[in-house]
């Protein structure tokens, strides 16, 4: 199964993949409070933009476009991305979204697995809040076993996790 364009994360259990996993409402609260309206979500579905409320999403019926970046928006935005599972997902779908989000545009990032964070590289400085807590998806049954990073353009508010700057 292709889990290209979801907003999900995904675990083998029992020889099959496991249902679509979102975003928690609270990080979304979280961009929001930084940013204010998310105007593009980058890997989404119906169900799961009823929590994050983007103007526009990508999807697995309509997938984001690899060469996607700020030339190609209309106007500026804020772009987030709650990138599909596997390891090479997370890191096409995180160059995808460092073009989109050049100024004027700003964005929000959210990687699931802390591995995964390892193997990016900024091409600009920004914002990395490791969040206290490990956060359950919307979906899943329970809180994810590893811990998970937010990535954001401008620097996210204290009081959720550490926060530092990720210079390239």
């Amino acid at each position: 199964m292709s889990n290209i364009g979801i907003a999900h994360h995904t675990s083998k259990k029992r020889g099959t993949w496991s249902a679509e996993h979102g975003t928690p409402e609270h990080v979304i609260e979280l961009v929001r409070r930084i940013f204010g309206r998310i105007g593009v979500d980058l890997a989404s579905s119906m169900v799961f933009n009823e929590i994050v409320r983007a103007a526009c999403f990508y999807s697995r019926m309509l997938p984001c476009p690899d060469d996607l970046d700020a030339d190609y928006l209309q106007k500026p935005t804020v772009i987030y991305c709650n990138p599909p599972g596997p390891s090479g997902e997370v890191k096409r779908f995180f160059d995808i979204w460092q073009r989109a989000t050049k100024q004027p545009n700003h964005g929000a990032f959210l990687i699931y697995n802390i591995d995964h964070w390892r193997m990016l590289r900024p091409t600009r400085p920004l914002w990395a809040l490791m969040f206290d807590k490990r956060l359950r998806f919307v979906g899943a049954r329970h809180q994810a076993n590893f811990g998970s990073v937010l990535i954001t353009t401008k620097k996210p508010p204290r009081g959720f996790g550490h926060i530092f700057r990720w210079e390239p």
